[in-house]
């Protein structure tokens, strides 16, 4: 893009030029200022060029960024905060265990299982650290927590 503004801007320059030149061999411009102020007037343009190119780029980013936001605030509700039906009792937690048998999860519907058969038994007061290459499922495990 800026290869082809900077190619009409040439052309632009250039062709001041050459009219200028032709000015000058048929009496129309009798003197070097009047060449020297329509060249600067055509450089004056190339760079008009240049800055309307950012310009209309920025404006066009800034529109795509409130698109954007607009998408966001349609989007569905995942879940709600508090499911009613599914919270723990006013006891809960009695001793601080955590235990996961055969513990299976995935990020959505349709997608394969990322976490499978985990096996966990963590007594209360006990302190556990969860080690891993990256991708093992150590911030999925942390999630499900």
């Amino acid at each position: 893009m800026i290869l082809r503004l900077e190619l009409i801007a040439s052309i632009v320059v250039g062709g001041a030029a050459c009219l200028a030149v032709a000015a000058i061999g048929s009496g129309y411009i009798t003197s070097a200022s009047a060449v020297g102020l329509a060249m600067s007037y055509a450089l004056q343009v190339a760079e008009n060029l240049s800055f309307l190119v950012r310009m209309t780029v920025d404006i066009e980013n800034a529109m795509v960024s409130v698109e954007r936001v607009l998408e966001y605030t349609n989007l569905p509700a995942e879940a709600e905060d508090v499911v009613v039906e599914r919270r723990p009792p006013q006891e809960w937690p009695q001793s601080g265990r955590v235990e996961f048998n055969d513990y299976s999860v995935r990020y959505r519907e349709g997608l394969p299982l990322t976490l499978k058969n985990i096996n966990l038994d963590i007594k209360g007061g006990e302190r556990v650290g969860i080690v891993g290459r990256t991708g093992a499922g150590k911030s999925t495990l942390t999630l499900a927590l």
